[in-house]
């Protein structure tokens, strides 16, 4: 309005000017030709033609300010649905996350059973190894004591077999039998 009304006093000044307006619209740029003094119609033709001017600005101004504020909105709309999708994955992200939080204690959990499974298989393979070889080593001693009586029942057959050829021979002389103790 502001506007408009020094656009008037700007039209009065240059129609004081002049000598007289015809009003009508076809006369020259403002509608009107210098004929005479500005008549009360005439300057308001004048103001009107620069007030619809004026308006039309405004409306164009108005109307692209709207198509501006339209796609804003739409760019608002379009970046909320994007962050309403986005919160979306981080909770499928985060739902994924706690699954597999809770998988990988499940197999801490498993791994740590498995642990102490392989800690006593171990234990048992050491206990019976140390077994095998207090057995492997009675085995040697029973083996060697066997040799032992082996050797010694083999002198002691030898010795027998060597008394029983003297006593033979000893029955064919005729002399006396003398066992001795060795």
């Amino acid at each position: 309005l502001y506007e408009i009304r020094q656009r008037s006093n700007d039209v009065k000044d240059a129609g004081s000017q002049c000598e007289e307006f015809s009003g009508f619209p076809g006369d020259g740029e403002l509608g009107a030709t210098a004929l005479g003094p500005p008549t009360q119609v005439n300057l308001e033709l004048l103001v009107n033609d620069r007030a619809q001017k004026n308006v039309r600005v405004l409306i164009q101004s108005i109307e692209e300010k709207d198509m501006v504020q339209a796609e804003t909105e739409q760019k608002n709309r379009d970046l909320t649905k994007k962050v309403e999708d986005l919160g979306k994955q981080l909770e499928h992200a985060n739902e994924r996350n706690e699954q597999t939080e809770l998988k990988l204690e499940e197999n801490k959990t498993k791994c740590a059973v498995s642990e102490r499974k392989c800690d006593e298989f171990f234990k048992q393979v050491e206990e019976l190894r140390r077994e095998l070889r207090d057995k492997e080593n009675r085995i040697q001693i029973m083996t060697d004591s066997v040799q032992e009586d082996r050797a010694i029942r083999e002198r002691n057959e030898v010795v027998i077999n060597l008394q029983l050829m003297m006593a033979r021979r000893a029955l064919e002389i005729g002399q006396p039998i003398v066992l001795r103790d060795e």
